[in-house]
């Protein structure tokens, strides 16, 4: 009888040694999660930021931003993280996201990167990591993010000077002659043809260059571009900045449901990466589903705060809804340091929406600053200028002149034609307006609200071949909306 106390006694104090070091353990976790350099994956957002020029040695801009998009791509494709750039933003994300300032500098072809985080109850920290290959530094950093680095996760090339082409290439801008980095991307995927980021690279480089030049375009290269895709998908599936890419390769061939297609299948995987419902709204809002394309916007910034627009890009949407005063302010002032010939197109081009045309014209003076950035919108912006300068024949000539350029492009978006169909509206050419209208909506842009309420074509007749591009509008706009409903896109 006076065995049971003592054989209880053991138990009791195993039992308390086993919750006491039960609450050593939780409240280590806990304190790691608390303290640590970043919070749960998948829960908080990531703001990248490109360090003050001083903290960088070594590294060209274009290898800048190349290094910021290789470091979102491994947090996308390990976590499914939501991570944005900060430029991408219209106000700091401060309070529901952690920033991550970048920087770095090169040694040969070594690498060192340095990172400041703070935000969103992160401990602010900064490290600054050792002198390294390049893709031991990348480890090296995704460590200090709570990352590891897959080995088997063919992003990055292993021989360190392929890897400053892929970064040098992977920085380039579409405002830019993809035609140099084209020719870097090329390189690193025929040194290291197991090279995912490569192959991403180059798909998207080939399809900026075949929507800028005809000279570029023949039977086969589209088709070219489609595997070179296909190829990065191959090695990464469901890659996020692929599947942008291909969304708008898709978009401007006038596919807009393979690409609403593909990008669903990615938000499958990765629900939480915020580009992809930027991948989202363009397809919809050239499909008229403008419904669709605003839920996914919402959705989008609802994960990682409010975008002014995503990369290279300008988001149409707000345009077509009606919102003009946000398209306006998302849009920004823009700068004559900065040069942005497709936002200082738009940024004209929201002033005579507005009817302000005395406020339009020095923007698109401003548009055609860097002669051969990105020709389609320096044209058209010139276009516009002749026409505000009162040279009307000056102005059409150089618009017909754009509008045949275009017919040879074999990726030739429908959305830029339908642009040029609001050129000849401006300028007094129902017939040729009409006609480009109808060229535009062959080559897939489908938002039949903007055809019923763009203000440039108010003055072009309803005859009966608008009225039948009409009813082919809407019975296409009909069908899209029945495989892809709004409901789909998000909240």
């Amino acid at each position: 009888m006076n065995s049971e106390p003592r054989l209880a006694l053991p138990r009791t104090r195993s039992t308390l040694s086993w919750m006491l070091g039960l609450l050593v353990i939780v409240g280590a976790c806990a304190a790691w999660l608390l303290w640590g350099p970043l919070p749960v994956f998948g829960r908080t957002p990531i703001v990248l930021v490109l360090g003050p020029a001083e903290t960088w040695e070594g590294i060209t801009p274009q290898q800048k931003i190349g290094l910021l998009l290789l470091l979102k791509d491994h947090l996308e494709v390990i976590h499914g993280q939501t991570v944005v750039e900060e430029t991408n933003l219209e106000a700091p994300a401060d309070s529901i996201a952690s920033r991550v300032i970048l920087s770095g500098k090169r040694s040969g072809d070594a690498l060192s990167l340095s990172l400041r985080i703070l935000g969103a109850g992160a401990r602010e920290g900064q490290w600054v990591l050792p002198m390294a290959t390049p893709r031991a530094a990348f480890e090296a950093c995704l460590g200090q993010l709570r990352t590891k680095l897959d080995p088997d996760l063919p992003i990055l090339p292993k021989t360190p000077a392929v890897f400053w082409d892929l970064a040098e290439s992977t920085g380039a801008r579409m405002e830019q002659d993809p035609a140099p980095a084209l020719k870097l991307a090329q390189r690193v995927v025929d040194r290291e043809p197991g090279c995912g980021g490569g192959w991403a690279t180059l798909a998207v480089l080939t399809y900026w260059q075949l929507s800028r030049e005809a000279a570029a375009s023949s039977a086969e290269s589209f088709h070219h571009c489609d595997a070179l895709f296909r190829k990065t998908f191959a090695l990464v599936p469901h890659y996020p900045r692929a599947v942008d890419d291909f969304a708008g390769f898709k978009t401007d061939l006038g596919n807009p449901r393979e690409a609403l297609e593909v990008t669903f299948a990615a938000l499958r995987k990765y629900p939480r990466v915020a580009v992809l419902y930027s991948s989202l709204a363009y397809p919809a809002r050239t499909s008229g589903l403008l419904e669709g394309a605003a839920r996914a916007l919402r959705t989008r910034d609802s994960l990682a705060g409010f975008h002014r627009f995503e990369r290279d890009t300008v988001e149409n949407t707000h345009l077509y809804l009606g919102n003009w005063d946000l398209f306006e302010q998302l849009l920004g002032p823009g700068s004559d340091e900065i040069n942005e010939p497709s936002r200082d197109f738009y940024r004209g081009y929201i002033k005579l929406v507005k009817g302000r045309p005395d406020q339009a014209r020095p923007y698109f003076v401003r548009a055609q600053r860097v002669k051969g950035s990105w020709a389609q919108f320096e044209t058209l912006a010139h276009v516009f200028e002749q026409a505000l300068s009162d040279n009307r024949e000056g102005a059409l000539k150089t618009l017909r002149q754009l509008k045949a350029g275009r017919t040879l492009l074999r990726v030739p978006d429908g959305e830029f034609t339908f642009k040029l169909a609001e050129a000849f509206a401006f300028q007094g050419e129902p017939e040729e307006a009409t006609e480009t209208a109808l060229r535009a909506y062959a080559q897939g842009f489908g938002c039949t609200r903007w055809y019923q309420e763009s203000p440039f074509l108010a003055q072009v007749p309803r005859q009966a071949r608008w009225n039948a591009l009409m009813q082919h509008l809407k019975e296409r706009q009909q069908l899209m909306e029945q495989i892809f409903p709004a409901s789909r896109f998000g909240r």
